[in-house]
């Protein structure tokens, strides 16, 4: 038998395996609620990833931002991914920010707190310059619930950082009329032609 056929039979009975186990009663199933990721490329090796699992369900996991992370497989020698790890409660990046400038850049942050209420902040890039310390302390004061391992939870700029946003947004330091559009802390009045939010640190 050649080396590629014995690859092949290990590679046969780990999937085998990996359905028998899911099928045992009390065996955590992958989250069907999560985000679906996109394939590596055929032979590419599986890389580290953020999925976000946004409905509550006992059986899977608990909603919020997962890192997935990779190993490399001591038997096969393959590089698998690891189990996801919680990393914060939802959270969903929904613009990239800047000024009329094109400085002070941000993003756009959405989330619940624990009583179902939205907050929506715009978050100054630079609060990650000393290590994210204060960018947690500002998310933990508005409700975002956070991972207290400290590796994971250091992840948690690592998502905001990579996020790629489609929409884009200009942001205000101060409130008040900028053009034909009246801002405040937490909405907009008026056509400023895209759009405008109140960014802060506090």
């Amino acid at each position: 038998m050649t080396s590629l056929e014995e690859q092949a039979e290990r590679d046969l009975a780990r999937m085998q395996a990996a359905r028998t186990e899911r099928g045992k009663p009390g065996a955590r199933r992958k989250p069907e609620n999560a985000k679906a990721p996109t394939s590596a490329p055929a032979g590419e090796p599986p890389r580290p990833r953020f999925i976000a699992v946004t409905d509550a369900d006992p059986l899977t996991r608990r909603p919020g931002v997962y890192f997935v992370g990779v190993a490399v497989d001591k038997q096969s020698g393959l590089t698998v991914e690891r189990e996801p790890v919680w990393v914060c409660s939802p959270l969903r990046i929904e613009a990239m920010t800047r000024d009329h400038a094109n400085g002070e850049w941000g993003r756009l942050l959405v989330f619940p707190d624990r009583d179902g209420l939205v907050h929506r902040w715009a978050m100054p890039m630079s609060l990650l310059a000393r290590g994210g310390d204060e960018l947690r302390e500002r998310l933990l004061e508005q409700g975002l619930e956070i991972t207290s391992d400290p590796l994971q939870r250091r992840r948690l700029a690592d998502f905001i950082t990579d996020a790629a946003p489609a929409q884009a947004a200009r942001c205000v330091a101060r409130t008040g009329w900028h053009g034909d559009a009246f801002v405040l802390p937490s909405e907009t009045f008026g056509d400023a032609g895209e759009p405008l939010v109140f960014q802060t640190a506090a």
